[in-house]
């Protein structure tokens, strides 16, 4: 059965509607011709919208973490670019083996410290990302990184890429902490409207670097 408040295709409580008889379907700040009108400040809808938003600005920070500190200067690729769109970050160095109990105490903590993702780099046996997925109900982005032991970065790479079934962790390139930090962002941009313009126009500036490279190589090889 599903839990209340759960949405299904069919609705809450999982039944197809009946096909006999086609009705136009109205919600609030929907009319049922498909205009959209704008919601009363008084309706309980734009109430309960106005309060979602204000809590999700209150976790709008994304916590990188790293097994090592050998690990930092990948890491603050992440940090430089959340930094860039606006987004607030907090960095910290875990082992997922040398220090399994404070990771734990971390991934646990991190929702009541208004984290919304966790980006976790590490290489060699590189568990620290599905250790903290395992363990919370974060968002996880793996960055795996290139270390003294590891083997040529792919031991990293699938020990974050082949995560059971149930326990998902987005994994980047090896090294691409810039990528992850992109991505944080996009996720953390799906409630906040001025983040999403942020993202857009910071696509928009790579955009027109391509176009101007493309115009000086044209240029000389004329």
């Amino acid at each position: 059965a599903d839990r209340p408040g759960r949405s299904t295709p069919f609705g809450l409580h999982g039944r197809a509607p009946s096909l006999g008889r086609l009705t136009p379907l109205s919600s609030p700040g929907i009319s049922a011709e498909g205009r959209k009108d704008p919601l009363p400040d008084n309706t309980p809808a734009r109430h309960l919208n106005t309060e979602r938003q204000k809590t999700y600005n209150k976790r709008m920070k994304v916590g990188i973490i790293m097994g090592s500190d050998s690990d930092l200067k990948i890491m603050q690729q992440a940090e430089a670019v959340l930094h860039e769109l606006g987004v607030e970050t907090e960095m910290d160095v875990m082992s997922a083996h040398r220090t399994p109990e404070r990771v734990l105490d971390y991934a646990r903590g991190a929702y009541q410290r208004g984290v919304a993702v966790i980006i976790a780099g590490a290489g060699g046996a590189a568990h620290l990302a599905g250790f903290v997925a395992a363990v919370s109900a974060m968002p996880v982005i793996a960055v795996p990184i290139k270390s003294s032991n590891s083997i040529d970065g792919w031991d990293s790479i699938l020990s974050m890429l082949q995560m059971p079934s149930g326990v998902p962790v987005a994994t980047v390139a090896l090294d691409g902490a810039r990528n992850a930090g992109i991505l944080a962002a996009q996720i953390l941009s799906v409630a906040d409207p001025q983040l999403h313009q942020r993202i857009v126009d910071f696509k928009e500036a790579m955009k027109e670097k391509v176009y101007a490279a493309s115009a000086r190589v044209r240029e000389q090889a004329k």
